[in-house]
């Protein structure tokens, strides 16, 4: 997949990730519609990209509410034409307490960065089996990976994620439609700065720039850094007291 010329609909592109790979698309000449909640920051980037002479679409909405989502993807697809790449990037961050047990906080993580994907799907789908053309793009996490105290549902969340695409990624192949996921490790934006322990942190730019070379090379699945990849893959085998004394900063009852 070629950005330049195509029509590109990214979610949560107001901050940290969307805003950072709003700005690449926008220099390899895609044609962006932008989707996230905060109208101001949502406008000041359209501006700031207009400004370079971009293409740029936005439209404010909730990706958890499904009928706000699926009418600002038709909004902005009769703009801008029909959706090439579609990047689910919108997600919530938030821990997860026992005491009290934060049920409505969990539910809301759930119902945008799992829920919100899938119909983001929905609305994008029949357009690209028709043309049989098409590339998805979930931007998961490697905490979907292993799940850890104190971010329960956000891990679930993510897991969930990673199993979706994964079964539509072999569904979709015989239609001409990619879908690639993305779990990237610790990035430093506005969701991650109530973390106090963030191993092999990496700039939004430079996470960007990674992401978007494994989209535009159709990759099936993305894991980066490549030292946060690893440590999540011997801590399923590390003993629950050693990971709960490393995360103990994560954990609130």
């Amino acid at each position: 997949m070629q950005v330049r010329d195509r029509v590109v609909l990214l979610t949560g592109a107001s901050s940290g990730l969307g805003w950072a790979m709003a700005v690449e698309l926008a220099a390899k000449g895609a044609k962006l519609g932008l989707m996230a909640r905060r109208e101001p920051q949502l406008v000041q980037l359209q501006e700031q990209l207009r400004a370079t002479g971009a293409t740029v679409e936005i439209a404010v909405v909730d990706v958890g509410d499904r009928d706000a989502q699926h009418a600002a993807i038709a909004e902005l697809t009769g703009k801008l034409g029909p959706v090439d790449l579609f990047i689910a990037n919108a997600g919530q961050g938030a821990g997860t307490t026992i005491r009290p047990f934060n049920r409505e906080v969990q539910q809301g993580i759930l119902r945008t960065n799992l829920l919100g994907v899938i119909d983001g799907i929905e609305a994008v789908l029949p357009t690209m089996l028709e043309r049989r053309f098409g590339q998805i793009v979930t931007i998961a996490s490697l905490a979907g990976l292993r799940g850890l105290p104190g971010q329960e549902a956000y891990c679930a969340s993510k897991a969930g994620l990673i199993a979706y695409s994964e079964g539509l990624r072999i569904r979709l192949r015989s239609h001409g439609i990619n879908v690639t996921t993305i779990c990237p490790g610790f990035v430093h934006t506005e969701m991650t700065q109530r973390l106090a322990w963030m191993p092999f942190a990496m700039s939004a730019p430079k996470a960007a720039t990674k992401m978007l070379r494994a989209i535009e090379r159709n990759a099936k699945q993305m894991r980066f850094p490549l030292p946060t990849a690893l440590l999540t893959w011997a801590s399923k085998w590390a003993p629950d007291w050693l990971v709960a004394r490393v995360l103990r900063s994560m954990i609130v009852d």
